[in-house]
């Protein structure tokens, strides 16, 4: 595993940008705005960061809009490799933030329930074929469901997807579309499961979208878990309340993420469900799952 150090949303005039160029020449940089993605560890992070003290700028720190003159973003985001998958009993679907992938756009369900799919995010297609939708919903592309149904998984279920023409609010764009219409993608499928796993573990800070603590198994708002300054919160579950769930390779958290009007639920995978993947060659990205002793 590396931890990289994300520093985005620098906005400088041009000379100034130049000048932290110099220090990291594969940064990302458009005119006024430059970010910086490098391993933790690199001496280089630490002349950026000096660079843009001495600019005036501070790391962003409340949940207040972003004062471009005063403040940038910086967080810390681990890349896993397979030693780490392999070495967990479970694992989170989960994209990394770093790497290219197209996010497909989900809206609300239709009166069935079935998730809608834009048909516009669709160009260019998304890189995996297992991936996250825009509202954290857990897709894949048919050529998975083919791979993994069969396998008998235990509570892994395929949910077809409602495909629309657009994301935008009127009825044009929310027409729906046959998938045997679409000439740009075979059908795309919400994965999920009819288990769900108890409450996290007390061991993990979860507050919501605005900071405000939840007491754990508090179901009446998103949750949003941190951890120190990663970008993303490894979930932890005790051990004793795992061994209390049936045996299962694909399971939903008890707890909803995100802002509490748009709050869905995690997937959670086991160790066997991952080497299906692997086996199948179907491309994922994940996040091992932590289990804490008793």
């Amino acid at each position: 595993m590396k931890v990289i150090l994300s520093i985005s949303g620098v906005h400088l005039e041009e000379e100034k940008i130049k000048l932290l160029s110099t220090i990291n020449s594969e940064a990302r940089v458009r005119q006024y705005w430059f970010s910086s993605w490098l391993e933790e560890s690199d001496p280089r992070n630490e002349s950026i960061l000096s660079m843009l003290s001495d600019f005036g700028l501070s790391p962003k720190a409340s949940l207040d809009k972003q004062d471009y003159a005063k403040e940038f973003r910086m967080s810390r985001i681990r890349l896993y490799d397979h030693d780490d998958y392999y070495k967990s009993d479970y694992l989170e679907c989960h994209p990394h933030f770093i790497e290219s992938h197209n996010m497909p756009v989900t809206m609300n369900r239709d009166e069935s329930g079935l998730l809608r799919f834009a048909r516009s995010s669709l160009h260019p297609p998304p890189t995996n074929d297992i991936v996250l939708s825009n509202s954290w919903n857990v897709l894949s592309i048919q050529a998975a469901m083919d791979a993994l149904e069969p396998l008998n998984l235990m509570g892994l279920t395929f949910k077809p997807t409602q495909l629309v023409h657009g994301q935008g609010g009127d009825a044009q764009w929310n027409r729906p579309v046959a998938w045997e219409d679409c000439a740009e993608s075979d059908p795309w499928w919400e994965l999920s499961s009819e288990i769900t796993l108890p409450p996290l573990s007390p061991s993990m800070d979860l507050q919501d979208a605005k900071r405000r603590p939840i007491e754990r198994g508090d179901r009446s708002r998103g949750y949003v878990p941190r951890e120190a300054s990663f970008s993303h919160a490894e979930l932890h579950y005790l051990r004793s309340d795992l061994a209390a769930v049936e045996p299962f390779d694909a399971a939903v958290t008890y707890e909803s993420f995100g802002s509490d009007l748009k709050a869905t639920p995690r997937l959670i995978v086991s160790q066997r469900f991952y080497q299906a993947c692997v086996d199948s060659g179907l491309k994922g990205q994940w996040i091992p799952v932590r289990i804490d002793e008793n």
